[in-house]
């Protein structure tokens, strides 16, 4: 279950509905700051307009992840998609440890390289090499949270020997998930990652040949023997038989968001979509 657009005074209700109903995780969406103007620069829409404005609500997503894992018990924790580039690594591997200590070890780190070039110019981030220092944080994430000591001197970090502790309580480390459909994203998807978070394909038929390259990517990388979630964002499970379409594609999660009635939804409605939802569709698998 996706929270995009459930008011986050009940997100704890919402996140209790969807663990009760049987659902496998919850997603927060992310963003640092948007500017007084949004560009038609979003990759995912017709015409290229993005489905938020300048005046959406933005919330930390460790922080709230945070506040999910005392409200829940088992249902996965994660982030659709934190835009991984725009932090320090080390800062990001601190909030991800955090969160998964607090929760038992039920977070998914969903990450990408981010659409919105204003973003990071307003915190002196470059853009145009954002997808390399991406390629360089998720090792190094990796690094922080598995081994004992760690010194690093890459293309655009460099610090250490330094302590990170504590570790997470998944072993080796939190999953990290990447998120995008452009040639760069799926090669970084194969060759980095634990899972792929599919958004904007047209049809299964076009999710399916991206998941072809991805798995491409992940033999050359010798990757190709580890776990692998493939997430789709909804937009193409409207029953039954689609449902049962991806997971014959390989998909193996489906995050899907609570329709929306006038801007929001309330705990209730949630709780009452969550029930029927689990019986229609999540009962297909």
């Amino acid at each position: 279950m996706a929270l995009f657009g459930v008011s986050p005074r009940h997100y704890a209700e919402a996140a209790v509905a969807a663990e009760e109903n049987g659902f496998e995780s919850v997603w927060i969406p992310e963003h640092l700051v948007f500017p007084a103007d949004m560009p038609a620069t979003y990759p995912y829409t017709e015409g290229n307009v993005p489905p938020i404005s300048p005046s959406t609500a933005l919330y930390d997503p460790w922080v709230v992840l945070g506040y999910l894992a005392h409200a829940t018990r088992s249902i996965r924790l994660g982030t659709e998609v934190f835009i991984l580039p725009l932090r320090h690594p080390i800062a990001t591997a601190r909030s991800v440890v955090t969160v998964d200590r607090l929760s038992g070890g039920r977070v998914t780190v969903g990450i990408g390289v981010g659409w919105l070039e204003s973003e990071f110019e307003v915190v002196g981030q470059s853009f145009s090499d954002r997808g390399r220092r991406t390629d360089e944080i998720v090792p190094l994430l990796r690094r922080l949270w598995t081994e004992d000591t760690v010194a690093h001197e890459g293309e655009h970090f460099g610090f250490g020997p330094v302590k990170f502790e504590p570790k997470p309580v998944q072993k080796p480390c939190p999953p990290i998930e990447i998120g995008g459909t452009s040639p760069p994203a799926l090669r970084r998807a194969g060759r980095l990652g634990d899972g792929w978070i599919e958004t904007g394909c047209r049809d299964l038929g076009e999710l399916e040949a991206k998941l072809a390259v991805i798995l491409k990517h992940r033999g050359e990388a010798g990757r190709d023997h580890l776990p692998f979630e493939v997430s789709t964002t909804g937009g193409l499970v409207q029953d039954r038989d689609s449902v049962r379409r991806c997971r014959d594609i390989g998909v193996t999660r489906v995050i899907v968001a609570p329709p929306l009635t006038g801007g929001r939804t309330n705990p209730e409605q949630v709780a009452d979509w969550a029930n029927r939802f689990a019986d229609e569709l999540i009962a297909a698998v």
